[in-house]
């Protein structure tokens, strides 16, 4: 019996481990303090990307890494949908990478590729909502606005506000709609979204500007959107169901 046990455990625990790698190289780099050049090349761009030379940001950047890749391991497992972690997982740190260091004006952290992972989060319980709802594909533009939300009521002026609440709250009324909840449904919701929405907030706080320089908010920007949009994108390739016409979900 102990050995069935064993053998059940073992896969689980070499997945996880795998997780762990891009910790160790952050780790690495930051005992090593590596001097990246005023004119890299492309490996060096891409390094930067996991070197941190602040003691605060790289444990701010690795624990939010840790909470998220797991969170959203764990639930896209249950979810039947294993294989679409591991190759998302595997394209953002293909993507990922060049794509913030294009968009970002400090090249250095690790927060572009955290912020891929709350987008990927994001993703995984608009799925969880999407299957709860009957297959209602407002599920997807619900939770994705729902962070939109936070950055507007940020950044932005009262127009984009009472735009985006009003987006906010349509798709809310057609996935409650599908859904039907018990008081006991919502209250797991909102244990869902509650480490997107406080990821949200902590990514993109009203100051930019901190005591070591600034937030690459750019980054963030492009982070969590390609990792909310591209599990999407490749689940929708990997289930090829035809998307319905939203007349069918409006009636």
């Amino acid at each position: 019996m102990r050995a069935v046990f064993e053998r059940m455990r073992a896969p689980s625990l070499f997945k996880h481990s795998i997780l762990l790698i891009p910790v160790v190289v952050c780790t690495a780099l930051f005992i090593l303090q590596p001097e990246l050049g005023r004119s890299p090349d492309l490996l060096t761009e891409y390094i930067s990307n996991f070197v941190h030379y602040d003691l605060d940001r790289f444990l701010g950047n690795v624990l939010a890494y840790l909470i998220f890749s797991y969170l959203s391991f764990n639930l896209l497992v249950k979810l039947g949908q294993e294989r679409l972690f591991w190759v998302s997982f595997a394209v953002f740190f293909i993507l990922i990478p060049p794509t913030v260091t294009l968009v970002k004006l400090e090249t250095i952290g690790f927060s572009g590729i955290v912020s891929a992972l709350v987008g990927l989060y994001a993703f995984s319980v608009a799925l969880n909502l999407y299957q709860k709802s009957k297959g209602c594909k407002f599920s997807f533009f619900f939770v994705f606005l729902l962070g939109v939300s936070v950055v507007a009521f940020t950044y932005g002026g009262y127009v984009i506000r009472i735009l985006v609440s009003i987006l906010t709250v349509i798709a809310f009324f057609y996935v409650f709609q599908n859904l039907k909840p018990k008081s006991s449904d919502i209250m797991i919701l909102l244990l869902f979204l509650a480490p997107y929405l406080m990821a949200i907030v902590g990514l993109f706080p009203v100051s930019i500007v901190t005591d070591g320089g600034f937030i690459n908010i750019w980054a963030h920007y492009a982070g969590i959107f390609l990792g909310y949009w591209i599990p999407l994108v490749l689940w929708y390739l990997f289930t090829r169901r035809p998307i319905k016409n939203l007349k069918m979900s409006l009636s």
